[in-house]
């Protein structure tokens, strides 16, 4: 099985290929997402996408370009890869990394990061209206809430946040979670950040 992932190189994407055990890894570099046609006719025989391009609003220099990657790049992409593979695999499950608190509405009064989880809200929405109209994706949103690197001091952190109502979880246990999902599926659609640690600790229970 072939699975696409965006954002290889970032904090959580780079989890991913560890997590997924793959024996060969094939790199594209893509220079516009919003035009990702020169790249289709390398896709023909995957079966996921692991998405884990955009991060928070405050990482971007200016509103606009965090729009357009996290945003405008995510459905360009996920639009351009459903179509060219919908006569090989017209269930694509497209596993997109969204964050606690995505408001689809944009409309809730937010104090934190009122930009990042409106636009990672309305990447929910179009995914999942992309999904209702065309058939073409299976789409898997993960709203995960703060993401701990893996290290010492952090795994005990998470430890001690585990006896109290958690809002974080550790990277690795993350992406995991996104492999087993983009290779498997489930009947999930929307996962909130208690069902992603309910579904690491299934899949790690030690």
């Amino acid at each position: 099985m072939k699975v696409i992932l965006t954002g290889a190189t970032g904090f959580v994407g780079g989890e991913t290929p560890l997590e997924g055990r793959h024996d060969k890894l094939s790199l594209i570099m893509v220079e516009d997402f919003a035009r990702p046609s020169a790249h289709l006719a390398r896709l023909g025989d995957h079966e996921a996408c692991v998405w884990c391009i955009g991060g928070k609003a405050s990482d971007f220099p200016t509103e606009e370009e965090y729009l357009r990657v996290s945003f405008e790049y995510t459905l360009a992409a996920a639009t351009a890869t459903a179509t060219a593979l919908s006569n090989v695999n017209p269930h694509l499950r497209f596993c997109y990394l969204s964050g606690l608190g995505a408001d689809p509405t944009e409309s809730r009064a937010l104090w934190l990061e009122k930009i990042t989880r409106y636009v990672k809200g309305r990447t929910e929405a179009h995914l999942t209206q992309l999904c209702a109209d065309r058939g073409l994706l299976r789409v898997h949103l993960f709203r995960p809430g703060g993401i701990l690197a893996n290290s010492r001091w952090n795994r005990a952190l998470a430890y001690l946040l585990h006896l109290l109502p958690s809002i974080t979880i550790l990277v690795d246990q993350l992406a995991q979670v996104m492999i087993e999902v983009a290779l498997h599926g489930g009947d999930e659609c929307l996962w909130e950040h208690g069902d992603i640690l309910a579904k690491a600790k299934e899949l790690s229970p030690d």
